[in-house]
């Protein structure tokens, strides 16, 4: 048998050790599944070609210290943009995706390239992603390799040499009069008829609708309250006269004490889900299609657009940081661009 202890120069005493124990395991799985062979040929060439090469030995310390690594990275990315203002909602959205990251990698985030999170994003393709979600992700990550350029873990984004993924920009309608209509009349109840007016009139978020309280609303003054709203700011927006009406019609049926706006059956606040079941049901039965809370926003923003209020005010409603953010949400057909025109026209 060979003697397979390897002095080469250029290698470390550690890579040499871990060289023999190569060599020593080929031996035995070849002894084991391959017993006919000639193994010290087999041996001379598996010599040969390691002989420029230095090995060593992937250890379970070394995952894990990559992962307690990764682990303590996240957790301050998450208190700075946690202070900066991010919903608990989008940080969940940004954990995911760099967790997700981390787990396919299998290194530290400071030493990954731009090759690999490629790949990773490859990957969500290959699973059925649309462009869409996989071009949020790479924001998200962007994002987060930025913010680790910027506290000097890093000497350069990954990120930077990944192009944004083109996006093919679907045309999201609001509710017609003639839905909206038709979802009034099927309404059950005197809280699906509120929920309903409240929604398509004051322009709230989803999860800012679940956290209304009584207190929030002055039915005299048909003003709304949204305390703590996205980036963590409050603001006042409107009611129609039509959803007081119905707000108090709704308010005078309930028989419990609790602060919420909104209450189920066994008198506990809505969640998002929740609201959404709420319209899903008066959706089926009115025969529209693609009900949810957050087309109710977008009818808001359409409504006030059309009727000639200023996108800058739509855009204080509606609690935006950025205009554009609020024209992304104003559907504008070729009829009232035409109407438009006559109007402003010399």
């Amino acid at each position: 048998m060979l003697i397979h202890r390897i002095d080469y120069i250029t290698l470390s005493e550690e890579g040499v050790v871990m060289k023999d124990k190569l060599i020593r395991d080929i031996e035995v799985r070849l002894a084991t599944f391959c017993p006919d062979i000639d193994r010290d040929a087999v041996i001379r060439q598996v010599m040969e070609s390691l002989k420029d090469y230095d090995v060593t030995e992937i250890t379970t310390d070394l995952t894990v210290r990559h992962e307690d690594i990764n682990t303590n990275i996240l957790k301050k990315y998450v208190a700075c943009i946690r202070i900066d203002g991010k919903s608990e909602k989008t940080i969940e959205q940004y954990v995911r995706t760099i967790r997700k990251l981390g787990e396919l990698i299998c290194k530290p985030y400071t030493e990954m390239s731009a090759y690999e999170i490629r790949y990773y994003l490859a990957t969500l393709k290959e699973k059925g992603n649309s462009n869409r979600s996989i071009e949020n992700q790479r924001a998200y990550l962007s994002a987060f390799f930025q913010w680790m350029f910027v506290e000097e873990m890093i000497q350069r984004n990954p990120c930077g040499k990944i192009k944004p993924i083109k996006v093919e920009d679907k045309v999201r309608l609001p509710f017609s009069s003639v839905q909206l209509d038709a979802m009034r009349v099927n309404c059950k109840d005197a809280r699906q008829r509120a929920m309903l007016e409240l929604l398509v009139s004051s322009g709230v978020r989803c999860e800012e609708f679940c956290h209304l309280m009584i207190s929030d609303v002055d039915l005299q003054a048909k003003t709304v309250l949204v305390r703590n709203g996205k980036g963590s700011k409050d603001r006042k927006t409107f009611m129609s006269d039509l959803a007081a009406a119905h707000l108090q019609k709704y308010l005078d049926s309930r028989k419990d004490d609790r602060p919420e706006l909104f209450v189920s059956n066994y008198k506990l606040p809505y969640s998002n889900k929740g609201i959404d079941r709420q319209l899903k049901s008066i959706a089926v039965r009115a025969g529209v299609d693609n009900v949810h809370a957050h087309r109710f926003r977008r009818t808001f923003a359409t409504n006030l657009y059309k009727r000639g209020m200023d996108v800058h005010e739509i855009q204080r409603l509606m609690g935006h940081t950025n205009v554009q953010t609020t024209l992304y949400y104003i559907y504008a057909d070729d009829n009232h661009l035409a109407t438009a025109y006559q109007k402003y026209a010399a």
